[in-house]
């Protein structure tokens, strides 16, 4: 952590002196050219580094560089805090397997039925013939990999099982384009009370589907049968 807050601070003094230079190039150019002391073409000759205008102009481009700078980076470290947050994310690493417990909320599965279950799985472990499974904190979860690399064999999956499990029992909003998901956890789903939904639009009779004329045309079939 040290090594990365001193990589910070040093980024820090690049940027600053950086931005200095620039700034102190810019405004003696700008001095030089609004003064009426050098013509244009004589601006990068050697007239310009003896000239009274140079010598005039130096000490205020550098003042107010350093005081610009000064303004844009108040404290040197407000724009890291913000990215890092509360919980100072950018100075996580890796979760050894030693402090699991001590990090993570952690139930067997044949206990999930009575747990409210928040976040995502994130290991799971055969400790004799029960299953152990350690969930990570609430937040977003982006998996990659390549095609057939086992995104849904080793996350999605088990995924579905676990959380399916739990007294939480989340709503699942799930895509699957070859219908493989559907095929193998919609009975269970089903089983264990989920009201599962289809949108396939490659197959409209298949899918879930409304129809906001279906009432229009079916009062209209009823009232042709009213008798007057």
């Amino acid at each position: 952590m040290a090594n990365k807050k001193s990589s910070t601070a040093g980024d820090l003094v690049v940027k600053i002196l950086g931005f200095m230079v620039a700034a102190a190039l810019v405004s003696l150019f700008l001095s030089i050219v609004l003064a009426s002391e050098l013509e244009y073409g004589q601006i990068f000759a050697m007239e310009a580094l003896t000239s009274k205008t140079f010598t005039a102009a130096l000490p205020v481009c550098l003042a107010s560089s350093l005081l610009i700078a000064i303004l844009v980076f108040p404290g040197g470290s407000s724009s890291s805090k913000e990215m890092k947050g509360k919980d100072e994310l950018e100075n996580q690493h890796f979760l050894e397997k030693s402090k699991y417990d001590e990090t993570l909320a952690h139930h067997y599965f044949d206990e999930l039925y009575k747990v409210n279950i928040e976040g995502w799985p994130v290991h799971t472990q055969l400790i004799g013939k029960r299953m152990k499974i350690w969930f990570g904190p609430k937040y977003h979860m982006l998996v990659i990999g390549a095609t057939g690399s086992g995104k849904t064999e080793t996350f999605v999956n088990p995924s579905i099982q676990i959380l399916s499990e739990s007294k939480t029992k989340p709503s699942f909003f799930i895509t699957d384009t070859k219908g493989e998901l559907y095929a193998l956890h919609s009975k269970k789903l089903e089983k264990d009370g989920y009201d599962i939904k289809i949108i396939d639009l490659t197959d409209p009779y298949r899918s879930t589907r409304w129809n906001p004329l279906e009432k229009v045309y079916d009062d209209y079939q009823r009232s042709l049968n009213i008798k007057e």
